[in-house]
Formats: C-alpha cells, structure tokens, sequence
C-alpha cells in the first residue's frame, strides 16, 4: 500500500522499517500484508491507517512513523473489510468466514463478534453515532445490530443477490446498499422499510456513497445525491426521490 503526496508538502521520509520511497509521486509502501490488500481505512485522527488482506489479517499502523501498531489474527478466512468507530478506538473488520469482529485498534483485542450471517460478509460500516453497525453479505441480507452487545436489531432482505456494499447516511437515518442484483436501494434504518430503488446499473454495484455532511444537523428529507459505482464501467450521481 502507498502513501501518495498530492500536493507540495514537506521532504519524504525515507527511513521507515516498513515504508520504501517509489518515484516522485509515491511517499509511503506499507508491505506488513502478505497477500492482496482489499481495504484500506484512515483513523478519524488522519494518524492511522488500517487495511484488510486475503493474508486473513487486519492490520493497523501508523502512518508517522511507519510502524504497525496491530495485527489483528482472529478471522478463518480472508479479511474483506475494516472500518473505524467515529471515535477512532476500535474497528470492525468483516470476513469471508461469515463473522464480523470488533475490536481495541490499540491492543487488537476482540470485545464483540458477530455471527448471525450465514454467508461471507462484504462490507461492514459504524452508524454516526457508532452505536451500530451494519453489514453487508453475499447471503444478500444487510444486518443493523449493536456495537455493544451484537444484538441484531434489523434485517433488510431487499436485494434479489448478495451484496456487496452499505453505507450509512451522514446523519445516520438512511442505509444505501449495492448489489450484484445491479441495484442500488436506500432504506431506513430504523424499521427497515424501502424508501427507493435505484435500477440505472447494468451490472454488479459494488460501492456507494453519500455526501459529505449531508443531514448533519437534521432529518434527511429534501433528496440527497448519491454517487454508485458498478462492475458495468460506470460512475453513476443520482438524487433519492419518493421520499
């Protein structure tokens, strides 16, 4: 994994364990994994980084120093996903074993794992408030369930295949999930109830995303945009409507 500078800053650093400088463009390779890296993930801080390898790691390190501060090892298979908490103190990270594990981004240590998919699990994202998740599976289900705890609290069964991507709205009262049922669907996360369908792929849609800051102090009504990208070659930006 590389650091790139995009802009004039200050000298490279070029004497990391990990780290090696690589043309002009490239400031930091990270090479803790030992196998494809799937997902990469900054600390709400910006000082970390922790990435996600079919390696069946998750690692943490951090990104002054080009140290790796975990390693995380309690999956059975490939590691898909990592995400942060809002606060920066723990990850969830999702895997091809079916679970989800949450756990200290400091000691690695696991404090909840999830288990009630019952095929590899795609993608996982922190409500705003990182009181819950959401996860996302090839059994093509999206669960919401606690963070504290891992109660499950909502399932959606919407999409017609697995899917591949969710992604909470920033004020956190919408979920949009991807699919390779090529749809995009936006539902809410408190009764699970479509709110729409968006049926413009032609393929597998395999990310999402909201705005940035968008129904931050407030309930969102007025039509948000939203950006999906899909195994069909295209970026699509559409705005939610039927609300």
């Amino acid at each position: 994994m590389r650091i790139t500078k995009m802009v004039e800053g200050p000298s490279k650093i070029t004497s990391y364990s990990e780290f090696s400088v690589i043309g002009d463009d490239d400031v930091l390779t990270y090479t803790g994994h030992k196998e494809s890296v799937h997902t990469v993930a900054w600390s709400p801080n910006g000082r970390y980084l922790a990435s996600a390898s079919a390696d069946i790691t998750a690692q943490v390190w951090d990104a002054t120093n080009g140290k790796t501060v975990v390693r995380y090892r309690e999956h059975r298979n490939v590691v898909t996903c990592v995400a942060w908490s809002p606060d920066g103190a723990h990850l969830a990270s999702a895997s091809t074993d079916g679970t989800v594990h949450i756990w200290d981004a400091t000691n690695g240590k696991t404090t909840v794992m999830y288990r009630e998919h019952v095929r590899e699990v795609t993608c996982v994202a922190w409500s705003p408030d990182g009181a819950h998740l959401a996860s996302a599976s090839t059994d093509g289900t999206v669960h919401i369930w606690d963070a504290t705890n891992g109660s499950r609290i909502l399932t959606y069964s919407g999409h017609k295949g697995p899917v591949q991507v969710v992604a909470w709205s920033p004020y956190g009262a919408l979920l949009a999930s991807g699919s390779a049922d090529t749809t995009v669907q936006v539902w809410s996360a408190t009764n699970g109830k479509l709110v729409y369908t968006y049926k413009r792929h032609t393929a597998a849609v395999n990310t999402v995303a909201w705005p940035v800051g968008y129904g931050v102090s407030g309930p969102e009504v007025s039509g948000p945009t939203i950006a999906s990208g899909s195994d069909d070659g295209t970026v699509l930006v559409w705005d939610v409507i039927g609300q």
